[in-house]
């Protein structure tokens, strides 16, 4: 994942999942979950973050709970950041 301090004031999401991960309708899954899981905790980050999600091999196996387990961190992670870009 990669981040960078918002221009536009609200926050952003962008999805990279390739071939690697799985067939088109496992890719799908994917960021269908990625998205979900962005619409539900955007407005928990204090200041607006444009992130980039990039899914590793794999992904298409993760349940939805154990993709929040380790996205969710990156949260409060983020809100203590000042707004550095990465």
């Amino acid at each position: 994942m990669t981040w960078a301090p918002s221009k536009h004031g609200t926050s952003r999401l962008g999805l990279t999942v390739s071939r690697k991960v799985g067939r088109a309708h496992q890719r799908n899954l994917v960021k269908r979950r990625l998205r979900h899981w962005f619409r539900h905790m955007h407005h928990e980050l204090k200041t607006p973050w444009d992130l980039v999600v990039i899914a590793r091999p794999g992904a298409s196996e993760l349940g939805f709970a154990d993709m929040v387990d380790q996205l969710s961190p990156l949260v409060s992670w983020l809100n203590r950041k000042n707004g550095a870009p990465a």
